[in-house]
Formats: C-alpha cells, structure tokens, sequence
C-alpha cells in the first residue's frame, strides 16, 4: 500500500508489544502449521504435474508472477520462502525492539518503521495464504485423481474467491519476502529514519527518491493485510481464531496427503474421508468467522 494511504490507515496509537505478539503468532504458525505439512507436500509432489485444470493454472500464474529460481512446482517455490521468512523473523524482532518505543504513535512513524510494520504485516499474509492455498490445491487435485467432481464438490466458493482475488498480492508478498537475511539488513539500514505523514511523503519522495522510501515495493500491494493496526477490534478473539484455523489446515494438509498417495494407487479409507469432513467442517467455520470479523470491520 502506498505510504500517504498507509498512515491513513493506521489507527492512532497501539503498543509496540502489539507487534511483538504478532511476530510471535507469525514464528508459531511457521513452525507448528505451516512449514512441515508443506515440506511434507514439496517432499512427495514437489514435482507433480497436476490433473486439475484449476492447480495447473495457479502453478502457472506463481512461476510467471514469482521472481524466484525453484524446481519443480509451485509447492516447492513457497517452500523455500516460507524457510527464509522463517530465518528472517529475528531481524524483524530485533529490529522492532531497535526501532520502536513502547507506545507506537501514527504521527511520529519514521520511514523506517513504516517499512518495518509494512513487512511485519506481509509475513502474516503470505504465512496464512500459503496454508489456505496448499489446503484448497491439494483438496482440488485429490479430486481431479479420484472422483473428478469438479471445483465447487470440494472448497466453497468463498474460498476460492478469498484466495483468487489475494493470488496476485501474494505473488508480490513472495517476492518482497525472498530476499535473504543479508539483504534484508541492508535494506532496512539504508532506509532513512525520517518522521513523515501522509501529506509530508509526496515531497520526501521527490527529495530522497521514491525507490528509497520503499524499497520492498509494499505500494504494489494496495489492500489491509493485517487488520490489528487499522482497526480496534477484539485482537486476541481474532488471533486464537486465526491460530485454530492455522491448526485445522495442518490437519486437513497431513490428510489430504494422504488422501492423494491412495488415490493415486486406486485405493480408498473411509476412516479418513470422516476426519477430512469433520476437519473440513471445522475450518469452514474457523474462516467463516475470520471473514465475518474481518467484513465488520471493513478489511475483509
């Protein structure tokens, strides 16, 4: 999002623990959800190439729209990002605690803590759209193996709306967040630590260059992508809902897995399609909710 847009947006004052607490949020579903069910999933059909017309076509829009050199396909390609946001969340820790009083105040943000907040907000989007996009992918291709149903027999529409219309902000999340720990330093020491507003920034561009003001590119990502710092709502109602969904889609990841590794040897487990119903079930209701809080407060 562009800076003069972003401040607007930004809620007077919140506490720099808030953005602690997120970073946590972020390193936990990294490490409990996220990059073991999708290693599991690179590791077994990391080179796959896909039977559902709907997969095949989003392998295809990732390997144009992701500036990133990976074999395989594109579960290998988020794979490897999600590793290296995984090796970068201490810089951002480290960085927050440099950069940050205690009481974070939308008048007296500098560039640098823009940008800072700006990436913070990204790693949450990317983690949580590459578990939902792994879900509903491997949800589509199991049927495309077995029972050839068709899109709607197997993710709501929702969903694929939810995922459809963020395809293209997180293929520029993915390319703002695979740079390596290195670049990322330099980055963010070159960033110029200057107090700006929405009204200042037009002319702090065209003294110091718009390139030096973001240099990770947010302005291409035009929407909220975490609503806890531009609007008060129940944050911790909202975060242990989005941590029972990170839960729910690990689970559905692991059986979906399964599901596939049988169908693709003609074979069935009845035992398993009741744990991917009730998981499913489960989560549809997770993000239902997610969606509804997140509509109340206009950043759905």
């Amino acid at each position: 999002m562009k800076i003069d847009r972003y401040l607007d947006s930004l809620l007077p004052s919140f506490s720099r623990q808030r953005l602690l607490d997120d970073l946590a949020v972020i390193r936990e579903e990294l490490k409990d959800n996220t990059l073991p069910p999708i290693k599991s999933i690179a590791t077994a059909f990391g080179t796959r190439k896909f039977e559902s017309q709907w997969v095949a076509d989003f392998n295809t829009a990732f390997t144009k729209g992701v500036n990133l050199r990976f074999k395989g396909n594109f579960y290998n390609g988020m794979y490897d990002v999600l590793q290296i946001i995984n090796d970068n969340v201490d810089v951002v820790e480290s960085l927050i605690n440099a950069y940050y009083a205690d009481d974070v105040l939308r008048d007296a943000m500098t560039v640098l803590r823009i940008n800072l907040l700006q990436y913070l907000e990204t790693m949450s989007f990317a983690v949580r759209y590459a578990r939902r996009i792994a879900v509903a992918t491997m949800a589509i291709e199991v049927d495309a193996v077995s029972d050839k149903q068709g899109l709607d027999t197997v993710i709501t529409a929702g969903e694929v709306e939810w995922l459809t219309t963020r395809r293209v902000h997180f293929f520029a999340a993915l390319n703002t967040l695979s740079a390596e720990r290195k670049v990322v330093e330099e980055r963010f020491k070159a960033l110029p630590d200057m107090t700006v507003n929405a009204d200042s920034i037009a002319n702090t561009n065209s003294i110091i260059g718009a390139n030096r003001t973001d240099p990770f590119q947010f302005g291409l990502i035009p929407i909220v992508l975490n609503p806890i710092y531009h609007v008060r709502m129940a944050i911790a109602d909202w975060q242990v809902t989005r941590y029972k969904a990170a839960q729910e889609e690990k689970r559905m990841l692991e059986f979906k897995l399964l599901k596939l590794k049988l169908a693709q040897t003609g074979k069935k487990d009845a035992r398993l399609d009741e744990q991917i119903e009730y998981t499913a079930g489960r989560l549809d209701k997770l993000n239902y909710k997610l969606k509804t809080m997140e509509e109340q407060y206009g950043t759905a």
